[in-house]
């Protein structure tokens, strides 16, 4: 009874990791797609340097070779680690999109912001103790959209 117990215990272990595995493979080999779809993108090309792009391709499509010859019969870790790096690369592309896309609102908000705290330093002499307090809080202000933007031109 002891012997059949652990016998059915280690089949249902096996089972399991059996089940893991194919669910990770999956995953891992869908992720070779999508990644290789998504580098292929003339609208994504902006966000991936060529030769990068080129050089992910390339591996990925060794990947996909592995997967069929040496790497199919792996434990699911490895598939599980390796889904998670290029889903990792994958997310920073999109957020490099993503930045892309939404930057110029971004820039254009702060500008208006950077604007608004200066007139309302000319305007409102009240708020500053002195003449010179004013004067230097409308340079900072100055200074620091000046800043802002010499870094947003270099992006």
């Amino acid at each position: 009874m002891r012997t059949a117990k652990s016998r059915l215990k280690w089949y249902t272990k096996r089972d399991e990791n059996k089940i893991k595995t194919d669910e990770a493979k999956n995953n891992f080999e869908a992720m070779i797609y999508t990644m290789r779809d998504w580098l292929r993108e003339d609208e994504n090309a902006l966000y991936v340097e060529e030769s990068a792009s080129a050089a992910y391709i390339e591996q990925l499509t060794e990947w996909e070779d592995w997967l069929y010859d040496e790497g199919s019969n792996l434990m699911y870790n490895v598939y599980e680690d390796m889904f998670k790096n290029m889903t990792k690369d994958l997310n920073s592309y999109k957020a490099r999109r993503s930045l892309s896309e939404t930057r110029p609102e971004f820039v254009q908000k702060t500008n208006e912001a950077l604007d608004k705290m200066k007139e309302v330093m000319e305007e409102d002499f009240e708020s500053a103790a002195t003449q010179e307090e004013k004067t230097d809080v409308i340079d900072k202000i100055s200074e620091v959209k000046t800043w802002f933007n010499d870094l947003a031109d270099q992006q």
